[in-house]
């Protein structure tokens, strides 16, 4: 079994959870609670059911409303793939199974699947965890190779834990030489009643006697009972054989006709199959006959429509050629259509030549280089040219602007110079305008003193608003803190707490007087000695402005600041002259530029001119034109190539055809000389028929086959029904029918009596008399006779059994008298509840010890029947664990247990083992366990943790171990990380938070 697919619906921790593609030893690996004993649990739970709410096992039912459950996909060897799916339902789940041919079912196909393996054994056999190598630890050096024996029988320590609570059941009841168990005990108690007893007896003589008395009467009156059984049970056969004895004389009857009959073979409803077999020969006859018939008529008629095979043969070809021959006039009219297109095309060439005036033949004309980049430069040195013949109108439009911009300001300047002032009237002006200079001059510097002070005021305003925020904000916080230490000086007046409150008072009367202090304090004012020397300066300065003004000569300034703007006006005109020269000069340059490309386009047009094949005289303007003719007459140069080309394809083509239709002609139509549509209508009526001919024979053929086949069906079961006839004459060993019918009516004489005497068996099996009795009664001549004397004795024995009890009865009560009316009777009373007391005891011993015996012989047999196989793989398993240093596990000669050799022949009891190699046994039994005896099961084997404790070497030697188990698929588990070094990274399945990933 293998494992492909695990999808968790709803369990534990894990909901929703799809895991694929299981490889042959998968590795879970994750940290603690990351689901690894959940994912376990959850195998275990799909195959064996959810554990009950009476089972000590967690059921992990999810905590959300999620499905509880989830499915499993499987491969098994002898059935496919099977999806099994449990849901929550009953006590354990309900389960589907469904295989890969769709059969479905229930608990009993997987018990069918899992060959009856139930959740115990699995857990015992092919499962491992830790507590298994754990237990070890816990064993007492004596019950060592008890365990390792059971881990290598059942795969747990149950045989062994079973050995010691049946010792321990056992000691607990009864030891030869013990005082406390409770037989010992109640033997002793019973001894000394039993002598207290006899004293007592011996005093009393007439109740010895009454006691023997007692004794006779019992033994007698169990030999009269037994007699009297005897009596009725002899009376009863003699009544019996009345009632069988008709039966067993027809038996015997029966019996005696068989033997006359005697024994012979004779097939089951042999008559009945001979005669079915004959009613089916007379008619099968006819059928043969007429289907022999019908098979010569249709025979003839294949005969009669046998079509032409020649012209089948070439039916193909032919019908390929016929579809060709609408082609062949549609060539025709195509070949004479580009002869006339040729034509035209010759005098296009010729009109163009002459055009262009081209002497040159067409082969050169050809060669002609007229690609793509040709014609882009052609393209080009027109647009150059076009371009050119625009840029000199350009030019010459800013050439006359330029120049009468700069006539323009000649004159400007010329009139600016005629109305500035003379040296000699600009002096004179200029000693009046001094005194507005510093009148100006001290405007400004007031300008300036009057800004800085509106600054300084600005600023100490500012401040005046900072201090008074500044202030408020203080007398806030001392009024909080007021408050607060007002609060605390209530508090330890009440709690009176007298120091604390003085500090209090003292500091809320020093937090009241600073309070007044601070709102009596005004804020400093800022007018400083900086602000009030700028106020002083000013009132100078504005005194010293109004001196100045009075005496000012408004003319004279008015004249120099007229002649200012001139001598400024002046000095613009000539900046600007200055610029528009250098513009003029400007474009002379670039009509230098433009003389230098018309030159450049010039001989890029002789360049193309030559290339072209043209003169140059020709011009830039027809050199498109020229170059699109020759573009022209290289085309029609090329059509002319092409039609020439179709028109030899087209020859090719007619020529092939009309070879073939002479090939045809020839061949069925003996050479005469048939048009085209005559010899098309001529062929496909011949074709048709000689189709449908073909059609006709292989419908008749297959008439035909099927009445072959029908007529050797026929044949066949004609054979099939004699050599049944025949078989069954054999089998009656008859000569022929007629003997064979006589042979049959005695079988089923003999069938009849067998029949009855069956009955007759029955009937007898309801009567209690053996073959024996029978044979005695029948000897018997009046039995009514023996059933009356019978009958006599027993009321005789009835009748004298009743006496005896009666004396019976009254030597009990006369002993009862005596019991009761001394220590006897106490002593015996006691004696006999001990004694029962024992008898329990004894017999609850001795279920004990006959479960000991049981599990012993079971023990034995196994030892001797199965562990050699099992042991023969453990030793293999172990000198590989070991490497060599123990080679061989003894068993021992009684009892459970091992022996263990080295490789020096050094033997070892179990205990006397080191830990570790201990360990090593153990895995070797387990494995070998799993391996050999349940080798038929193959089921997934589980290992959770349960190497941790081995060191790296002894952990790479058991994973080289299983990793040789191709048998069965191992699903590891494992929160170790060093442990994923062992493994493929492929078989490794990250456990994460209730999540799946595959590590990369």
């Amino acid at each position: 079994m293998r494992i492909t697919e695990l999808y968790i619906y709803g369990f534990g921790q894990l909901n929703d959870l799809d895991i694929r593609d299981l490889s042959d030893f998968q590795v879970f690996f994750g940290e603690n609670e990351a689901g690894k004993s959940t994912l376990s649990a959850f195998i275990h739970a799909i195959l064996f059911g959810f554990p009950t709410k009476q089972q000590s096992d967690l059921r992990y039912e999810p905590k959300h409303q999620t499905k509880y459950g989830g499915k499993l996909k499987a491969h098994f060897p002898d059935r496919g793939y099977a999806v099994i799916e449990r849901v929550k339902g009953k006590a354990v789940g309900d389960v589907t199974v469904v295989l890969e041919d769709g059969t479905r079912g229930n608990e009993l196909l997987l018990k069918e699947l899992l060959s009856n393996v139930d959740r115990s054994l699995y857990q015992a056999i092919f499962s491992f965890n830790i507590h298994g190598l754990q237990n070890i630890h816990q064993i007492k050096n004596e019950d060592i190779g008890k365990f390792l024996f059971s881990a290598g029988t059942l795969g747990t320590d149950s045989l062994s834990i079973a050995e010691n609570e049946l010792q321990k059941e056992l000691d607990l009841r009864f030891k030869p030489s013990g005082k406390k168990p409770i037989i010992n005990e109640k033997l002793q108690e019973l001894h000394e009643l039993n002598a207290d007893l006899k004293k007592a007896a011996a005093k009393n003589h007439a109740y010895e006697q009454l006691i023997v008395r007692k004794t006779e009467l019992e033994n007698d009156l169990n030999g009269l009972r037994n007699a009297i059984e005897d009596l009725r049970l002899n009376e009863n056969k003699l009544k019996e054989w009345i009632r069988v004895r008709p039966n067993f004389l027809e038996e015997k009857s029966i019996i005696r006709d068989l033997e006359k009959i005697g024994e012979f073979n004779f097939p089951i409803h042999g008559i009945q199959r001979i005669e079915k077999l004959l009613l089916l020969l007379n008619p099968l006859d006819a059928q043969l006959s007429t289907a022999k018939e019908n098979a010569e008529q249709i025979s003839r008629e294949l005969e009669s429509l046998k079509p032409n095979q020649e012209i089948l043969a070439h039916e193909s070809a032919i019908l390929s050629l016929l579809e060709k021959l609408p082609l062949l006039e549609q060539m025709k009219l195509e070949e004479a259509k580009l002869k006339n297109q040729k034509e035209e095309t010759n005098e296009k060439l010729n009109v163009l030549k002459e055009k262009l005036h081209l002497s040159i033949p067409y082969k050169e004309i050809f060669e002609i280089n007229t690609n793509i980049f040709v014609k882009q430069e052609v393209e080009e040195a027109y647009i150059k040219s076009q371009k050119l013949s625009e840029k000199m109108k350009d030019l010459d439009d800013s050439f006359n602007e330029e120049k009468k911009e700069l006539e323009n300001l000649e004159e400007e300047m010329k009139r600016c110079r005629e109305q500035l002032l003379s040296e000699e009237e600009r002096s004179k002006y200029s000693r009046s305008f001094k005194s507005e200079t510093g009148i100006q001059k001290a405007e400004t510097e007031m300008g300036y003193l009057q800004e800085k002070i509106l600054f300084y005021n600005n600023a100490d305003q500012q401040e005046k608003k900072r201090m008074k925020e500044q202030q408020k904000k203080k007398q806030f916080q001392l009024m909080v803190f007021a408050v607060i230490i007002t609060l605390l000086l209530v508090y330890f007046i009440m709690t009176k707490q007298w120091n604390l409150a003085a500090i209090g008072f003292f500091v809320n009367i020093l937090l009241i007087l600073l309070g007044i202090k601070n709102k009596d304090s005004k804020p400093t004012s800022t007018k400083n000695e900086v602000l009030e020397e700028l106020i002083e300066q000013e009132a100078s300065l504005r005194e010293n402005l109004r001196v100045m003004k009075s005496g000012t000569d408004f003319h004279a300034i008015k004249m120099i600041e007229k002649d200012d703007q001139l001598l400024n006006q002046l000095k613009s005109l000539e900046l600007k002259w200055e610029q528009k020269n250098i513009q003029y000069e400007k474009v002379l340059a670039k009509f230098e530029a433009w003389e230098e490309e018309v030159r450049q386009n010039e001989q890029q047009v002789r360049d193309l001119c030559a290339s072209l094949k043209l003169p140059y005289n020709i011009g830039v303007a027809r050199l498109i034109e020229g170059y699109q003719m020759i573009e022209q007459l290289k085309a029609n140069w090329r059509e002319i190539i092409r039609i020439d080309q179709r028109l030899q394809d087209i020859n090719d083509s007619v020529s092939k055809i009309e070879v073939r239709l002479k090939f045809y002609s020839d061949k069925f139509f003996d050479g005469q000389d048939y048009d085209i549509h005559h010899f098309s209508f001529t062929f496909k009526r011949i074709l048709k028929e000689e189709t449908e001919k073909q059609i006709q024979c292989e419908a008749i053929g297959k008439k035909y086959k099927e009445t072959v086949d029908h007529l050797q069906e026929l044949l066949r079961q004609q054979r099939h029904m004699k050599g049944e006839v025949s078989k069954l004459l054999e089998e009656a060993d008859a000569e022929d029918e007629q003997q064979f019918m006589l042979i049959g009516r005695k079988a089923e004489d003999r069938i009849k009596l067998n029949k009855r005497l069956q009955e007759l068996e029955r009937q007898k099996s309801y009567s209690f008399l053996t073959q024996q009795d029978l044979g005695e009664l029948e000897a018997i001549l009046d039995v009514e006779a023996s059933i009356m004397e019978f009958d006599t004795k027993v009321k005789f024995s009835e009748s004298r059994y009743a006496e005896m009890q009666d004396q019976l009865a009254k030597v009990k009560y006369e002993l009862q008298v005596i019991e009761d009316g001394g220590l006897y009777s106490e002593l015996m009373h006691t004696f006999k509840e001990k004694k029962y007391e024992l008898e329990e005891a004894a017999r609850e011993w001795a279920s004990y010890s006959l479960a000991q015996n049981i599990l012993y012989r079971t023990v034995e047999k196994y030892k001797n029947q199965r562990l050699p196989q099992m042991l023969e793989k453990a030793e293999e398993f172990f000198v590989f664990l070991t490497e060599g240093k123990y080679r061989r596990i003894h068993l021992k000669d009684s009892g459970t247990g091992f022996i263990i050799e080295n490789k020096d022949h050094t033997l070892f009891e179990a205990n006397e083992l080191s830990q570790a190699t201990m360990e090593q046994v153990y895995v070797a039994l387990r494995l070998s366990l799993a391996v050999t005896l349940y080798e038929k099961y193959s089921l997934p084997i589980m290992i959770d943790d349960s190497f941790v404790n081995f060191d790296e070497k002894r952990t790479s030697k058991i994973m080289q171990l299983l990793k040789k188990l191709n048998n069965n698929q191992i699903l590891f588990y494992t929160c170790h990380k060093h442990m994923l070094k062992y493994f493929n990274e492929s078989d490794i399945l990250w456990l994460d938070k209730g999540k799946v990933r595959i590590h990369s």
